[in-house]
């Protein structure tokens, strides 16, 4: 029910970032698009993460739904952008998100979802130098079924 409320709470936010002078017909069509993605990587996260952890947290949907919608962003807004670039940008995104959520989890809420204070290389226990590696690969493999999902979308 809170990822519900979360997921809503951004959508109705995000579109008022949709430029003004678009038509009706291609802001609801890009909506779309948006839900789809953020409701793939709600789900496709947390089963990674349970494939590779053994458990996961509800905050995790959030987190990766969020992360793959501002991917799929990217990717529409600027398709010829190269791979590795739009790579680094999903790993900076991925890891900004992971940062603020993990502020708030973690250190505000104290849910201990994650720590990886015992990681070297990591900022707040929250981030670590490690995992940035692991976002590049998987924005990259996110990148590749965004752009998948927009040229079904958008035939």
């Amino acid at each position: 029910m809170t990822v519900l409320f979360y997921y809503t709470l951004l959508f109705s936010s995000f579109e008022m970032f949709i430029s003004a002078d678009t038509t009706s017909m291609v802001k609801h069509i890009f909506f779309k698009e948006l839900n789809i993605t953020f409701l793939i990587g709600a789900i496709a996260y947390p089963c990674l993460e349970i494939a590779f952890r053994g458990h996961t947290h509800w905050t995790m949907s959030l987190a990766g739904g969020l992360c793959f919608a501002l991917l799929y962003a990217i990717q529409a807004a600027m398709p010829d952008l190269p791979f590795w670039q739009k790579a680094v940008a999903g790993t900076v995104i991925i890891t900004t998100v992971e940062l603020a959520i993990g502020t708030v989890v973690n250190l505000w809420l104290h849910w201990t979802v994650w720590d990886y204070s015992d990681l070297h290389f990591h900022y707040l226990g929250q981030i670590s130098l490690a995992f940035v590696f692991i976002w590049y690969f998987l924005s990259s493999l996110f990148f590749g079924v965004a752009g998948s999902v927009r040229r079904i979308c958008t035939k």
